[in-house]
């Protein structure tokens, strides 16, 4: 009778495994139907799309954890390894030189995956909008899907924006974190930085590069009416000491700033070289400040909206704002010009500091930020107003004397 028991017993508990085995192949034969992209070797390819998440509203690596937290219970391994980030980079110009197979994410703390798909922001767990030029009201925001974070990404000054859909709303408490040039963002992106550590080995003695110097001051522009009035302002300059315009607005030319022939002209010619922005903007300072501080041996003279003190080595640059009258400011470029002693004391920062020009898109961090909970959710009312009111301001009267 005992072995009859037995018997039966074993037979009630094959019977059971053997439900609970079928069970668990039908849950992953439907799950597997469901989730077919999410590897990382899909995520990858431009042309996968990832419909799944999209069905189920929970994002790539949340749907990406749910898997592998069924694998590890499955063969009792570790589940608690982080699911890769998806960040979709939405609408970026081809300038910026994205590939969706790039390993952009590879040195950072955090696994992340790229994608330029766009069809995939109802799935991504970041989705990054280039906000310029891309988009139109008809379009209205895509799907997106449970946890997202959406990055307000914005380069231009808020005047040359052109993103006056993000005003509508249906774009109201949809962007989470914001990635410009202004320091109150909560990614810092701008046209280039300075860091602290001595890299300068100048090919010969500084003096020598002073004493060579010959012409007053440049200034490459090619637009040539702008919010900043900045051509009023070097008209007025023109009064009083020579200003050399190179581009569409002055009668020289020297190819395209930037070229390495043309920064050499500046270094051995000029001592002095005008940064005028097109836009009297809050932290909004361009490219060729950082571009000719890194590239040329000249003092940037500066006009624009931004706290120079805050973004700029002391002592590395003029400001016309620290001058009561253009005359003014002519009369201590002129001392200066004169005073190889002092001139000299405009170029020792570069004992000091290297500029990082231009700024690498901040991967690691929007990835790390992924992976941090604690940075994770905030929501933007109006991310438009934040970028626009009160952000720009008109240029002030010109003093000549």
């Amino acid at each position: 009778m005992a072995r009859s028991r037995w018997n039966r017993s074993t037979v009630i508990l094959v019977i059971i495994t053997a439900l609970c085995l079928l069970a668990l192949l039908i849950q992953r034969h439907f799950w597997n139907k469901k989730l077919s992209t999410t590897t990382p070797a899909a995520v990858k390819s431009h042309s996968q799309h990832l419909a799944v998440v999209s069905y189920n509203r929970k994002c790539y690596s949340f749907a990406l954890r749910d898997k592998q937290l069924e694998k590890s219970l499955a063969l009792e391994t570790n589940p608690l390894q982080p699911s890769p980030k998806l960040v979709l980079m939405h609408s970026f110009p081809q300038w910026y030189q994205l590939k969706p197979d790039s390993n952009v994410f590879d040195s950072c703390d955090h696994p992340c995956h790229l994608s330029l798909d766009t069809d995939q922001a109802s799935v991504a767990d970041c989705v990054v909008f280039y906000t310029h030029y891309r988009y139109f009201p008809k379009h209205g925001p895509p799907d997106r899907c449970e946890k997202s974070v959406w990055v307000y990404l914005a380069v231009e000054s808020p005047i040359h924006s052109n993103n006056e859909v993000f005003s509508q709303d249906a774009w109201r408490d949809q962007f989470n974190w914001t990635m410009t040039y202004r320091q109150d963002s909560d990614i810092y992106f701008g046209y280039g930085q300075f860091l602290k550590e001595p890299n300068y080995t100048p090919k010969m003695d500084l003096s020598s590069v002073v004493r060579g110097k010959t012409q007053m001051v440049a200034w490459f522009v090619s637009n040539c009416k702008t919010q900043s009035r900045r051509e009023d302002f070097v008209a007025a300059l023109q009064d009083f000491v020579t200003v050399d315009v190179y581009g569409h607005c002055g009668d020289l030319q020297c190819g395209r700033q930037g070229d390495q022939s043309c920064m050499d002209m500046l270094s051995r010619d000029y001592f002095f070289y005008l940064s005028f922005e097109n836009s009297l903007c809050v932290d909004y300072v361009t490219e060729k400040l950082y571009r000719t501080m890194k590239m040329v041996d000249i003092i940037p003279i500066v006009r624009g909206g931004a706290d120079y003190s805050a973004l700029l080595p002391e002592g590395s640059y003029i400001n016309v704002d620290d001058f009561a009258s253009v005359e003014a400011l002519a009369e201590y470029m002129k001392l200066l010009a004169g005073d190889e002693s002092a001139y000299m004391g405009y170029l020792s920062w570069k004992l000091d500091w290297t500029v990082i020009e231009p700024m690498p898109l901040p991967f690691c961090e929007i990835c790390d930020r992924l992976h941090n909970q604690r940075t994770r959710r905030n929501a933007y009312n109006d991310v438009h107003s934040w970028w626009h009111k009160d952000t720009c301001h008109n240029p002030p009267k010109i003093t000549l004397s």
